[in-house]
C-alpha cells in the first residue's frame, strides 16, 4: 500500500485503459479518452523520465499518478501565491484510481504520498490543473488542502477548448522527515506507537496560513491544525 516507480509500459497502459473505459461518469467529469488523453506516447515519456508511479495494494495496481519535478509553460500565467523557480515546483498529472478501488480514499492517500515525495526532493509547492467540469476531483483537491489560484481556457485533444482550474499546496519548509530522524525522541516514540513505524511527518500550511502537521502512512492520514 504505497507508491512505487512504474517500470512496465503494458501495466501502466492497462491501468489507464481500465480507468478510462470503466470509471462511472468519465465522460461527464474527467472526460478522458485513451489515445487522446492519456496517450501511449505521453505515458512512455513519463516512464522514461521516471515520473510515473503506481499505487500497489498487495500485488494489485490500484492507482497511477505522475509526479513531475517542474511545471509546464501554461502554469507560468497563473497568479500563484509565490513566484518560484521551476526547480522549486512539483506538479501532479494523471492521478487515477482503478475502478475496483474507487471510493476507498486512495486518491487522498496518493496526494499525501506525492506531497511527501516532492518535499523530499526539495520542492516548496505541489501544483496541478483540473478540468472545470471535473467537480469530484476539485472536491478531492480542496479537501486535501489545495488552494484554487486561477483559470485558463486551453486546448486538449480529448476536450477541445475548455476551462482548466489551477491549484497549489505549499508547505512552510521543504522538509518531509521519516520517523527515526525526528529531533524529539519522545514525540517519535509516541507517533510510532500511534501511527506505525512507517509514518511520515510533513509540515504544511492551512488555508489561513497557520501551521498544519500531517502524519501520513499507507493506511490513513491524521492532521493537527494549529
Amino acid at each position: 500500500m504505497h507508491l512505487i516507480p512504474a517500470n512496465d509500459f503494458e501495466t501502466v497502459k492497462a491501468g489507464y485503459r481500465d480507468v478510462t473505459e470503466n470509471t462511472p461518469h468519465m465522460r461527464q467529469y474527467a472526460r478522458w479518452v485513451y489515445g487522446k488523453h492519456p496517450t501511449d506516447e505521453g505515458l512512455m515519456s513519463l516512464l522514461g523520465r521516471g515520473e510515473l508511479y503506481l499505487w500497489k495494494e498487495g500485488d494489485d495496481v490500484a492507482g497511477m499518478i505522475a509526479i513531475v519535478m517542474g511545471q509546464e509553460q501554461a502554469y507560468e500565467c497563473i497568479p500563484w501565491a509565490e513566484t518560484l523557480a521551476n526547480d522549486q515546483v512539483a506538479t501532479i498529472h494523471l492521478l487515477a484510481v482503478c475502478p475496483p478501488y474507487q471510493g476507498r480514499g486512495l486518491g487522498s492517500r496518493m496526494l499525501a504520498a506525492a506531497e511527501v515525495l516532492a518535499a523530499q526532493k526539495g520542492r516548496k509547492v505541489l501544483r496541478l490543473d483540473v478540468l472545470a467540469s471535473n467537480l469530484p476531483a476539485q472536491r478531492l483537491y480542496e479537501k486535501a488542502g489545495f488552494s484554487y489560484r486561477g483559470k485558463q481556457n486551453l486546448y486538449a485533444e480529448n476536450t477541445g477548448w475548455t476551462d482548466f482550474l489551477f491549484y497549489e499546496k505549499m508547505w512552510e519548509r521543504s522538509v518531509a522527515t521519516v520517523i527515526g530522524r525526528n529531533k524529539d525522541p519522545e514525540a517519535e516514540r509516541v507517533l510510532q506507537e500511534r501511527f506505525g513505524k512507517d509514518t511520515v511527518i510533513a509540515l504544511a500550511t492551512t488555508e489561513n496560513g497557520g501551521p498544519q502537521v500531517r502524519y501520513v502512512n499507507a493506511h490513513y492520514e491524521h492532521r493537527t491544525d494549529g
